[in-house]
């Protein structure tokens, strides 16, 4: 079935599932049939295309409302962009109660558990802006056998927080008051958490709203919004026997395709809690265009029908459900295949040792997985070093990356989760905020301690190969075992005197091959030409080797004498590019790629090259220039801000040391001797690390401890170490990816996988030349 069905999985170990599950291909062929067979118009208008749609529209509703087993007796079916769209819905429109109403006896109330993804948690915002209570219920509460909320004064509360508490009367009067005047609250938690994949007991649903959740002395009407969306993708949500007023789902949770459209299911009784304000297109029976006058329509479906529904998304969903029956056949199926699959790789990652006996993994469950039907298929962990020091997040996600396995890193929307598992305090986080943390970002790791973790998850198509292979990426590439250890002796090749200069390259196209001299100038930038031209798709995006592996097959050459940059690439023609602009030409068409995330401002360099390009890479791109006109600043520390750069990502130059490239030759050799790994020398190794500057003379790793360098007679500030990505993977002579020297440089080097160092010039008012063979002075900073 995977072979036929998922054909675009190949190789791939797709392990984030609760991000996101895999489309079929029969899935997209029957979707792709029906728009070809079937005309669907705008159901607004009133052809026969429009009633086509329409009666589609609700098929699709009585699909959706079929597969949580209910009618649209108890549930209408709101279309949303997604399931954070159907909570922020609800948060917008619930009809939450102040006391500044004189008709209502006391603030309404919103709780939501700690264990929340962040949309749920979003709902603060709206609450707290109009003064509703909010009650936060910590993660060893939310998490005992029976739950009590007690909403009393902030100094009867223990295990949780409280904001806002204006409650201003006791005893449940809500029997007394008329319908509209008792006070509505919104009780929020999810069906399971998508970080530890901890079920939830559904049973809260009805407890909450007959008021056994919550103090019996505080009035008003309950309400509760079940957060699905991680669970239905591999669970069955039956809301015969539940009834939650507001359930948010994504389909692509479900079924992979399409984006961009979820729905929100709210309940009969739900319904009554909800206060539509804004009107627009298809949500009313009539208004005037001159009064304050407006009449919703009578149906709560089309009173949020904002506008012309996503219909041919719509239709997507109808063939996503027939292929999740056809593939599937039961849930119930589906929860029992991914939860064994997850069991599996979570006793085995908790078996897992070092040599000394300390832990590989620190797994992040409180359920030990006892079953289905309070965990799901989720597996949340971090790596540990034989010395108890966690592996960072980021290395272990370049890692996965040259093994081809998919997974998930960071905090997953879920703060609250990710603050009760790893110890994190609420001062920590707002320190690691001002040290420069902030979502989906690569610091993984402050003060020792991890800011995130490492989540995989399986859905129905996965099997018992993924959890195999992803096991053994572990294995290789973080248990330390006894004989497959680093080298502690570090090289030497130093020589009393003979610090110097060996080889010298610049990168003229930003990702192409090097093109290596004897000698080069050095402008205000670093060295002329240097990462002068990039690479851009048709939509005008920065293209790479990690993106496009080709490039590296593209030589450049710097004509000096004839003043041309040429282009040269495996059975094309050489494509020769004055190097001199005219004024014209750097008036002419500009163009803002992004690097590092950053925009740079360059000059398009016309067809013909663009041309050649795109018939070697095989897609449409275009060849860009760094605009002359305008400075670019060096982003890589404030200290040097006032330095210029080039198209490089974060300074002028980068050396290494032809010691550290032995070093980490001999380390890849010891630990891996039966040569399974692709076969690597000191050359090969510098073609991937594509370095400016190789000195050779020097002990390995000495010039990471260096502040400043003089090279004949050129100074420079030493800017920090260079941390690697997966492009060093990147097999420079066949354009392959390779596990080494990935894998052995996290080994020895660790967090955030460094090899070679940032430089920046230090400015001179002589010309700057570098040659090879420049007697090289490493300044220590101790000295």
């Amino acid at each position: 079935m995977r072979e036929k069905e998922f054909p675009n999985l190949n190789e791939a170990v797709y392990l984030d599932h609760t991000g996101a599950t895999l489309y079929a291909k029969s899935q997209l062929q029957s979707y792709h049939d029906d728009l070809l067979k079937n005309m669907y118009g705008n159901p607004h208008s009133s052809c026969l295309s429009s009633e086509k749609t329409s009666y589609m529209i609700d098929d699709v509703r009585h699909e959706i409302l079929s597969f949580f087993n209910t009618t649209s007796d108890d549930y209408h079916v709101l279309f949303t962009f997604n399931a954070t769209h159907g909570i922020k819905l609800v948060a917008e429109n619930f009809k939450f109660h102040t006391v500044n109403d004189s008709t209502i006896m006391s603030n309404s109330w919103f709780v939501y558990l700690q264990d929340s993804h962040t949309s749920v948690a979003g709902i603060r915002a709206v609450a707290l802006e109009k003064g509703v209570n909010i009650r936060i219920v910590d993660y060893k509460e939310s998490s005992q056998e029976t739950l009590s909320v007690t909403l009393q004064n902030k100094s009867n509360i223990i295990n949780s927080t409280v904001i806002n508490n204006h409650s201003s009367i006791n005893g449940d009067v809500s029997e007394n008051l008329p319908s509209d005047n008792i006070p509505k609250n919104l009780f929020a938690f999810p069906a399971m958490s998508n970080f530890s994949g901890h079920k939830y007991p559904m049973e809260w649903i009805s407890s909450a709203q007959n008021k056994g959740l919550f103090s019996n002395e505080f009035p008003g009407k309950w309400f509760v919004l079940l957060d699905a969306a991680s669970f239905v993708s591999t669970s069955e949500l039956d809301l015969s026997s539940y009834h939650p007023d507001f359930v948010p789902i994504s389909f692509y949770k479900l079924f992979g395709f399409p984006t961009g459209l979820g729905a929100l299911l709210v309940s009969v009784r739900g319904g009554e809690a909800l206060r539509k304000t804004y009107f627009g297109g298809g949500s009313v029976s009539a208004y005037s265009s001159d009064t304050d006058f407006h009449a919703f329509k009578p149906s709560l479906q089309d009173r949020h029908k904002d506008g012309t529904p996503p219909f041919l998304e719509i239709l997507a969903v109808r063939h996503g459900f027939q292929s999740l029956r056809k593939l599937t056949t039961s849930m119930d199926l589906v929860t029992k295949h991914t939860f064994c699959l997850a069991h599996y790789v979570y006793n085995k990652l908790n078996e897992l040792r070092h040599f000394n006996e300390r832990n590989v993994c620190e797994c992040y469950c409180d359920t030990e997985y006892k079953s289905s039907s309070v965990q799901g298929p989720i597996v949340n962990f971090n790596v540990l070093r034989s010395d108890g020091n966690y592996v960072g997040y980021a290395e272990v996600s370049k890692l996965a990356i040259i093994y081809h396995i998919h997974l998930r890193t960071g905090c997953f929307c879920n703060v609250g989760a990710c603050q009760y598992f790893l110890r994190l305090s609420t001062p920590q986080l707002h320190k690691h905020f001002e040290a420069g943390h902030v979502c989906g970002d690569s610091i993984d790791i402050i003060d020792g301690q991890p800011t995130g973790s490492i989540r995989i998850s399986f859905g129905y198509m996965s099997d018992f190969s993924d959890a195999e292979k992803f096991l053994n990426f572990i294995k290789d590439c973080f248990v330390e075992q006894v004989g497959n250890t680093c080298n502690e002796t570090i090289r030497s090749c130093a020589a009393e005197n003979n610090c110097h200069l060996k080889r010298l390259f610049i990168y003229p196209v930003k990702s192409c091959a090097a093109f290596e001299v004897e000698e080069w100038d050095l402008n205000e930038k670093g060295l002329c030409y240097d990462r002068e031209w990039l690479i851009v798709n048709e939509s005008g995006s920065f293209i790479s080797q990690k993106r496009q592996p080709r490039l590296c097959f593209i030589k450049p050459y710097i004509g000096l004498k004839e003043n041309v940059l040429r282009l040269q690439a495996p059975e094309m023609p050489e494509l020769v590019l004055p190097l001199r602009m005219s004024t014209g030409e750097m008036n002419s068409l500009i163009i803002q790629p992004r690097i590092c995330g950053a925009k740079v401002s360059g000059i398009d360099c016309g067809d013909v090259v663009s041309k050649w390009l795109t018939s070697f890479l095989k897609q449409k791109c275009r060849l860009i220039r760094q605009n002359p006109n305008v400075i670019r600043r060096n982003n890589l520390n404030e200290d040097y801000f006032s330095q210029a750069l080039s198209l490089a990502n974060n300074s002028q130059l980068v050396y290494i040391t032809e010691a550290s490239c032995l070093d980490l030759l001999d380390n890849i050799k010891s630990l891996f001797p039966n040569g399974e790994t692709c076969e690597l020398t000191v050359e090969t190794l510098i073609q991937r690390f594509r370095p400016n500057l190789v000195i050779s003379g020097v002990d390995a790793y000495e010039e990471e401890f260096w502040s400043s360098v003089t090279i004949g007679n050129c100074e420079f500030q030493c800017c920090g170490v260079c941390f690697r990505c997966q492009m060093i993977s990147v097999d420079p002579q066949s354009g392959e990816r390779s596990k080494e020297p990935m894998r052995t440089l996290a080994k020895l080097r660790g967090s955030k996988i460094p090899f070679g160092v940032h430089l920046q010039q230090i400015l001179s008012e002589t010309k700057m030349q570098l040659r090879v063979g420049d007697v090289v002075a490493g300044q220590n900073e101790l000295t």
